[in-house]
């Protein structure tokens, strides 16, 4: 009986480790399948059998969930995979790189050489460091190694304006950030329920009503999300002054005339981008 049942708790654990994943990042029941299809790219039929529990996650398949969501990798590797490695450091070039590991059999008793072999270090701590410098020690195989690289900066652009977009697009990705386009309002909203940005450039013109709305939504997720708004140049208007200078003071937004210059754009973002993560520190 006993046999019979560890498969089937197992399998509940992970399918409600999952659940509380995408419980975290507020996810509608009605899209958790979606979203697991689109964060991982498996098929919507695999999707949906990982969320019933029929079949379990592959350890890429949390790879790529641990970076849509932003989470640590290693917590969700020990969550959702039912063999969840080994915590490990890897040692290469002066750096020393965490990572997750799954060793095989001692290279003594193996014919094969890799590329990386691991061994034990303090507190049963596995080290893995290159197969060319394991020197006289007592190695094992190293059979799969995961580590934990950072995120791009996600950046989503609210604009109708095709070419601010593509020089956008092209500035923030040469900077190393990665810019999404939408079209307005609805198509902001629905990219939020999957996405979580980390800063964002709203053209006035192509929310013309909506633009407090989506503040309001904006802030809601992040008190110091970097935030610009692109205005159009005009004539002198002391109501649009008024209502502008009320959206800076409550939303703590930073105005720029379009076209803005790409240079100015791109470092008004880094420097955003910069303070929130000290606040988060």
């Amino acid at each position: 009986m006993e046999r019979s049942t560890r498969p089937e708790n197992l399998s509940s654990f992970k399918t409600d480790a999952l659940v509380a994943l995408l419980d975290r990042h507020g996810i509608p029941e009605r899209q958790r399948v979606n979203t697991l299809e689109k964060a991982t790219g498996i098929s919507y039929g695999a999707a949906r059998r990982r969320m019933t529990g029929e079949t379990g996650l592959e350890v890429a398949e949390v790879v790529k969930l641990a970076a849509f969501f932003k989470e640590p990798l290693f917590p969700l590797l020990g969550a959702l995979v039912d063999d969840a490695g080994h915590p490990a450091t890897v040692c290469i070039g002066g750096m020393q790189i965490p990572c997750c590991i799954w060793p095989g059999p001692s290279s003594s008793e193996s014919p094969r050489l890799g590329l990386f072999v691991a061994y034990r270090g303090e507190s049963d701590h596995w080290i893995v460091v290159p197969s060319t410098e394991a020197g006289d020690r007592a190695t094992n195989e190293v059979r799969r190694i995961v580590y934990e690289a950072s995120s791009l900066p996600h950046i989503a652009i609210v604009s109708r304006d095709a070419a601010f977009c593509s020089a956008a697009v092209q500035a923030l990705r040469a900077r190393g950030l990665d810019p999404t386009v939408h079209q307005g309002a609805q198509d902001l909203h629905h990219a939020m329920q999957t996405t979580n940005f980390d800063g964002f450039v709203l053209d006035e013109a192509a929310l013309p009503t909506e633009l407090r709305a989506v503040l309001d939504e904006v802030r809601s997720r992040g008190v110091a999300t970097p935030i610009i708004v692109l205005t159009t140049p005009s004539e002198a208007d002391s109501e649009q002054e008024r209502a502008l200078a009320a959206v800076v003071s409550n939303y703590h937004v930073q105005l720029y005339d379009k076209p803005p210059r790409m240079l100015h754009l791109c470092s008004a973002l880094e420097l955003g981008l910069r303070t929130a993560a000290r606040g988060q520190s």
